[in-house]
């Protein structure tokens, strides 16, 4: 009897595991800040933690000419399923605290966090009332399509004009909801440009099956410079993918004999780049371009 109740209870588990693998999104985070430092621990006397050598290493880091923090462009706050109608989500981003809700409707607004009637966090217990996101602390309510006051519940008297956050130009495509960042927003500058929406997304022929996610220690504008630098991926990514983030172990092609099996997990590059065609909707008269980047990994059995 217990035979047979272990042996139920382990295949009910196993198809729970194989529903979980198969049908459910994979995430998988990482947290790489720490990445490049390995070797100050060695060299260490005084036993400090790598984290300690890490933020030692950058505090000594030589700096020169420092650009923007952020640059110009649309950055994606969260995913479309993350806030669903009528919901509030509080999002630290850009170095900025937002309120991020959808209305009623469906539309994706993003304000300014703070209540500039007491300070009130708009994202910690607002509320949604039609187009508006209500303060917690008071209920004044502010309009998400342009970030002004609409009510002061307890007031007879007029909305003054100066009653109203900050409002972020959003949009909403490929299933994020993203703003527009620019370093000089004191001018009110508008987005010089839209992020293009996917047919593939759209028509629903990509479906979302997870990501590896991962927290690197660099510059934000470091991350796309890094993935147009095709060069780097059959020298730094072409050996073992077991290798992982430990760049002093990987093996380079005239060291390879030194680990027989490195060949058979090899990987070969193909890379390719195709812009926009004259005249195409991604053809913009002030000459901003977008790209494609298709990577083909091939095993390699070393011959």
């Amino acid at each position: 009897m217990l035979i047979q109740l272990v042996s139920t209870v382990a295949a009910l588990f196993l198809v729970w595991l194989l529903h979980y693998i198969v049908f459910r999104p994979l995430n998988r985070i990482r947290d790489l800040c720490e990445t490049g430092y390995k070797d100050l621990v060695r060299w260490d006397r005084y036993g400090r933690t790598k984290r300690q050598l890490a933020n030692e290493a950058r505090r000594n880091k030589k700096v020169g000419d420092v650009p923007p923090v952020y640059p110009n462009g649309w950055f994606a706050l969260c995913e479309s399923d993350d806030v669903k109608n009528g919901h509030v989500l509080a999002v630290d981003a850009l170095g900025e605290n937002m309120a991020v809700f959808r209305t009623e409707e469906g539309k994706a607004c993003v304000l300014d966090a703070y209540c500039p009637h007491l300070g009130a966090h708009l994202g910690i217990g607002g509320r949604v009332v039609g187009d508006c996101i209500e303060c917690p602390f008071h209920g004044w309510q502010f309009n998400g399509n342009d970030g002004k006051c609409t009510s002061i519940p307890y007031s007879k008297g007029k909305v003054p004009s100066n009653a109203r956050v900050k409002k972020w130009p959003t949009h909403e495509v490929n299933g994020f909801i993203f703003v527009w960042y620019h370093a000089e927003s004191d001018k009110s500058l508008e987005p010089e440009w839209t992020v293009p929406e996917l047919d593939e997304i759209s028509s629903g022929r990509w479906r979302y099956r997870g990501r590896t996610e991962y927290k690197v220690n660099v510059h934000i504008q470091e991350i796309p410079e890094n993935g147009a630098d095709v060069a780097h991926l059959a020298y730094l990514h072409g050996p073992s993918i077991l290798f992982g983030s430990d760049l002093t172990a990987i093996t380079r092609d005239d060291d390879r004999k030194t680990k027989t099996w490195a060949p058979l997990l090899h990987h070969h590059w193909e890379v390719g780049w195709k812009g926009p065609e004259p005249g195409s909707p991604d053809w913009h008269d002030h000459q901003t371009r977008f790209a494609s980047l298709r990577m083909h990994t091939v095993h390699s059995d070393g011959r």
